[in-house]
């Protein structure tokens, strides 16, 4: 081959790569953050609501929840004393036994894996991922998610977040088996942390 053939084949190269790099940096850099500041969002029949607090701490769930900021309180509508709430805290008085409360939280986990997969979310990042149970049945009745704001998770649309709900309440393996005081309360909550 010519030497000029192999000097243009060369720039070609190189012109190439640059290219490349720069449309893997413009994108990268364009990477859309839908949760900088509280909203809501309304998309298919559905409305999810958005809390971020100062310190960029996001709460976004389905705005039919019912559970989102309420008390602990028996079924009767008795509140708990302070002592059952530290106890609660504490995790001294078991809402769950153990029986099948690992692989329920497995799934919930693969779910959430399966749904952002597509995000390729990497890094030091970790969603929370909050159940609501119903004491009565062990199902999952709420889910929401927190985040902040200028994480990986905060990319990711909404619509995904739905279908991860969406999976959670659907998946007839994800049921908890509820401790006698448990059983005793009006809804139990959960937390499960995603790391990529």
């Amino acid at each position: 081959m010519s030497e000029a053939y192999e000097t243009t084949m060369k720039a070609k190269f190189l012109f190439l790569v640059i290219a490349s790099l720069l449309l893997f940096i413009t994108g990268a850099m364009a990477q859309a953050y839908y949760y900088n500041v509280s909203n809501t969002f309304t998309q298919n029949g559905y409305t999810y609501l958005c809390e971020v607090d100062a310190s960029g701490l996001v709460h976004l769930y389905n705005q039919a929840n019912v559970y989102v900021n309420d008390d602990d309180l028996y079924k009767n509508g008795d509140s708990l004393s302070l002592a059952t709430r530290k106890a609660l805290f504490d995790w001294e008085l078991p809402v769950i036994s153990g029986v099948n409360y690992f692989e329920s939280r497995n799934r919930i986990l693969a779910i959430a894996a399966d749904v952002l997969s597509p995000n390729l979310i990497t890094g030091d990042t970790e969603l929370s991922i909050r159940v609501t149970v119903n004491t009565s049945t062990g199902k999952v009745i709420e889910v929401g998610f927190w985040f902040l704001n200028d994480d990986p998770f905060a990319t990711v649309p909404v619509s995904q977040y739905r279908e991860i709900e969406q999976r959670i309440k659907a998946d007839s393996a994800i049921w908890f088996t509820l401790s006698d005081f448990g059983k005793q309360l009006n809804r139990i909550k959960l937390e499960f942390d995603y790391e990529p």
